[in-house]
């Protein structure tokens, strides 16, 4: 497609976007961070080849091919492995065959992706403590963990959004986490996940379920690898996903019951998906849905209130003050028996005040002084005072000056950007997690090809400067990601190193050893011919 042609394509499909917006509740959408509607797909008219797939939320993230040594590449294992499956299974229960030399993203009928050509995003890295979403038509489901094509989203080689055994599942590091619902090929489904320090699943709105444990005793934590990407349509890139994917919601928090029913009713019914119907409830930020159709239902008419009653007033003025006061924390396990109603509980706590600023005041009258209270102008001992009321108010009104100040320091949050570490349900994003400490590059590894003749009698790169040095485009993506990483550590170790002179030079010298070692283990069977040195 000519430049200015495909310009024009993504305007209109930007513009399309936009009149798409996903009809979202307004406290769900803010805490969208990535969305690949089926209008952000730029592929080209006459071959329908996918250039790229365009994040919609606003973070602005961009899914795009891998280069062309790349692909061929990963076509040539893919192809292999999935002829090692065919071979080995009936021909009505083999994997879809592919067209020689195809191995391209297309734009599926209807809407998204077909696979299996991978979609990768380079700025992006998942974490725990969010919910997502996917729409999916798998093509090809086979029992076993090797199965070919069932991976669709996520890093490599831990935290993968795939299918295993029919089912939907999530790779930990303790093995693959299961849904319990056995699923159909060619069936188009909504797939959610759940990460909250454990993987929670849902299929079609359903409630969540927690995962089968792959084995007893495991702890199956979400854990993402640090590789810098995500791929889409396969993961690693040769494992491609047979299937197509129609739309993606990733949302930077751990979404509530109701809220994430909501969000699949969404996409069920953008999609044509048949959802499990449910009786009309009311989700907890006030949206009524009929939870067979997705769509909102007519606010009903606020009934008819009078006022609360005296106890109930009373507790929520002294509520935060009851929680903080110290004398109540001491007596917490005597007095919580003796608190069976509200209004136990606030004669209670305003007894425990009364008799406190008694001992105070008559403290303070034998001291001959006068305490805080009647620097204030609080009543002598003769003054029964103020009404309890009053002096309940006093108090919770101290307390919101103090926590405004506090909010006031906070700073303010982001939904935009996912933050690091594990979410709390429906709290918002969790504050950064603290910056690590730079360390040491970690093991060499091994010799990529051993026995090669390139790999024997020196440096293959001639001892060439490691500081700016790319990986050649024809290695593999795992390969070029793992120089990187070594790369990204090292620089980082060598401006953490605390000190300076000939202990610095030392270090950084051992530094440049320790990537020209990687270097060679990694790529000696790409370099060029004639720079050999020892």
């Amino acid at each position: 497609m000519p430049p200015g042609s495909r310009r024009l394509a993504w305007i209109l499909a930007a513009a399309a976007g936009a009149r798409s917006q996903p009809a979202l509740a307004p406290e769900v959408r803010p805490s969208l961070v990535l969305w690949l509607s089926p209008a952000s797909v730029e592929a080209a008219r006459a071959s329908r080849a996918v250039a790229r797939w365009r994040d919609e939320s606003g973070g602005g993230y961009v899914f795009a091919p891998l280069t062309a040594a790349q692909q061929q590449a990963a076509g040539l294992r893919w192809r292999t492995a999935v002829e090692r499956q065919r071979a080995a299974l009936p021909p009505d229960d083999a994997p879809p065959a592919r067209a020689a030399g195809v191995f391209a993203a297309s734009a599926a009928p209807g809407g998204g992706v077909r696979f299996p050509a991978p979609l990768v995003a380079s700025a992006l890295q998942l974490r725990d403590g969010v919910t997502c979403f996917f729409v999916l038509t798998p093509a090809w489901l086979r029992d076993g963990d090797r199965a070919v094509g069932q991976r669709f989203f996520g890093h490599y080689p831990l935290g993968q959004f795939r299918f295993h055994d029919r089912r939907v599942a999530f790779r930990t590091a303790a093995g693959d986490v299961r849904h319990s619902k056995v699923l159909e090929s060619g069936t188009k489904l909504v797939a959610a996940y759940r990460l909250d320090g454990r993987v929670e699943m849902a299929v079609d709105g359903a409630p969540f379920e927690a995962g089968a444990k792959p084995r007893a005793g495991a702890s199956p934590a979400p854990v993402f690898s640090a590789s810098g990407y995500v791929t889409l349509g396969g993961c690693p890139p040769h494992d491609a996903f047979l299937g197509d994917v129609h739309e993606v919601m990733v949302f930077g928090t751990v979404l509530a019951d109701a809220a994430a029913r909501h969000v699949a009713e969404v996409l069920a019914t953008k999609h044509g998906v048949a959802i499990g119907a449910l009786p009309p409830t009311a989700s907890r930020f006030g949206l009524p849905t009929s939870h067979a159709t997705g769509a909102a239902a007519a606010p009903s008419p606020p009934a008819a209130r009078g006022p609360p009653p005296l106890a109930d007033f009373l507790e929520a003025r002294v509520a935060g003050e009851w929680e903080a006061d110290p004398d109540v924390q001491r007596a917490r396990p005597v007095r919580a028996r003796q608190r069976p109603t509200a209004r136990d509980r606030v004669a209670s706590y305003a007894a425990l005040k009364d008799g406190r600023d008694r001992e105070r005041r008559e403290a303070d009258a034998r001291a001959g002084g006068r305490t805080h209270r009647a620097q204030r102008g609080a009543p002598s001992s003769g003054d029964p005072g103020p009404p309890l009321l009053a002096r309940l108010q006093e108090a919770q009104q101290r307390l919101n000056e103090i926590q405004g100040a506090v909010d006031a320091m906070r700073p303010a949050p982001n939904p935009r950007a996912p933050p690091a570490g594990r979410g709390r349900r429906d709290h918002g994003p969790p504050p950064p997690a603290p910056p690590v400490a730079p360390a040491a590059v970690e093991a060499v590894p091994e010799l990529a090809e051993p026995g090669a003749a390139r790999c024997l009698g020196g440096d293959a790169f001639g001892r060439a400067p490691v500081a700016r040095w790319e990986p050649p485009e024809t290695a593999r993506l795992e390969q070029i990601q793992q120089w990187k990483k070594l790369k990204a550590q090292s620089d980082a170790a060598i401006r953490g190193f605390a000190r300076g002179g000939k202990e610095l030079r030392a270090f950084v010298s051992d530094q440049v050893d320790r990537l020209r070692l990687a270097r060679h283990n990694l790529f000696c069977g790409l370099a060029p011919p004639g720079r050999r040195v020892a």
